[in-house]
């Protein structure tokens, strides 16, 4: 492996920000995480890993949702119709795979538990997961593309909403992995939680989510709570992205034009939120969320903490879980963290995966916010850059570890 760079350089400076004042006092937190030197990552190495996996079988696999190795005979002979995991077939099945990751062994697995740091989607669930566990009719998963990726773990993503969740959703379903029919979201548990009226609706948590054989990728599109990261059988993953960006892509997909001024002005004052209707798919009483630090409301188990209330309190531990994902990915640099993908998730022929899903012309954002508004939401939201420059430097440490496997 080569050389890890110098640890001075992945090494996030302070930023000078002011802290936000708050004359709202936040919900009741865990106790506060560790000074900011201990928020950063011993000098990268690279991990051992476990003995090899056995080899993959040859044939195709016939049970579209479950991970067996039954083929039947004909579909055998069939030339398989997606497209995507056609493409160097002959190539992928020549020789043993590769030798199986041990998560233990990864630098940020040894880290405190997020359980002992106090850390709210690090503790243990107050219910287990449903005993027997629910049976999901087949319109409710994604049909499956080919042959799922060799590797033992599921995984858990952390869905930023609109922050690249769309596109990650659709490169998992070329990659082979078992996912939900809604953009990759377990059946049930929606955008914000929702359950669309389903008789099975509810928070499915970590230990659900990692132990399922109907799912091998799922995606939580809403704040984190009690128990939905306490699994350390999964890999967790996250994007992260400029806050502007993404904050812009909600006002044009969920139509905030006309009410963005009245949110920030909310959020600014540190005014009481109002029901401002359904906004595609968000029910009411989600508004003022989206663009008010949202990566550290959603991080911190505080989603639905009063508009202007986030302090400096929320934000380290917003950082402390950052730091405990496995798979951290930059929208803007998302090539440069292929690696991540090949290593831990085991994809392959990622060369699509940077283009848009749900991307809007150059037009449509000129004239979804202002210059004016645009101001105004970095002002409010200095806690986010902070997140996010943070998040950066930790995608730069774990493409490096990748790159070492």
């Amino acid at each position: 492996a080569p050389a890890p760079a110098p640890m001075s350089s992945l090494l996030l400076a302070p930023a000078p920000v002011p802290a936000p004042e708050s004359t709202v006092a936040p919900a009741p937190l865990p106790p506060s995480p560790a000074p900011a030197s201990s928020l950063l990552l011993a000098p990268v190495a690279a991990p051992d890993v476990a003995a090899e996996a056995p080899t993959t079988a040859k044939k195709p696999k016939k049970d579209r949702h479950r991970h067996d190795e039954k083929t039947g005979g004909e579909e055998a002979k069939k030339p398989k119709k997606d497209k995507h995991r056609n493409r160097d077939r002959s190539e992928e099945e020549e020789g043993p795979p590769p030798p199986a990751i041990s998560l233990a062994d990864l630098p940020w697995r040894q880290l405190p538990s997020g359980r002992s740091m106090g850390l709210i989607a690090f503790q243990q669930a107050d219910k287990d997961p449903p005993d027997p566990l629910f049976e999901f009719p087949s319109n409710d998963l994604a049909r499956p593309r080919g042959n799922a990726p060799i590797r033992l773990q599921n995984v858990i993503w952390v869905h930023l909403h609109n922050y690249g969740g769309t596109l990650m959703c659709s490169k998992a379903h070329e990659q082979g992995e078992r996912i939900g029919a809604k953009n990759c979201n377990w059946p049930g548990d929606g955008v914000v939680g929702r359950g669309w009226g389903k008789p099975y609706a509810h928070l499915a948590k970590g230990r659900e989510r990692a132990t399922s054989k109907l799912l091998s990728f799922s995606m939580i599109e809403r704040g984190l709570e009690i128990g939905d990261l306490n699994c350390d059988g999964a890999i967790t993953g996250i994007m992260l992205r400029d806050p502007f960006r993404g904050a812009r892509s909600t006002v044009l997909y969920h139509n905030f034009r006309t009410q963005l001024d009245p949110i920030l002005d909310i959020i600014g004052e540190k005014r009481k939120a109002s029901n401002m209707g359904e906004h595609k798919g968000l029910p009411g009483e989600f508004n003022y969320q989206f663009f008010d630090n949202m990566g550290t409301r959603v991080l911190s188990g505080h989603f639905n903490a009063p508009p202007g209330s986030l302090t400096r309190e929320h934000l380290k531990a917003a950082m402390e879980v950052l730091q405990r994902i496995d798979v951290i990915l930059i929208l803007e640099e998302l090539k440069d963290h292929f690696p991540q993908m090949e290593k831990i998730f085991r994809w392959k022929n990622l060369g699509s995966v940077a283009k848009k899903v749900n991307g809007h012309t150059e037009e449509q954002y000129h004239e979804a916010v202002s210059d004016k508004q645009e101001v105004h939401f970095k002002k409010l939201n200095t806690l986010d850059y902070e997140l996010y420059e943070f998040g950066r430097s930790l995608a730069a440490n774990r493409t490096l570890v990748a790159q070492g496997l």
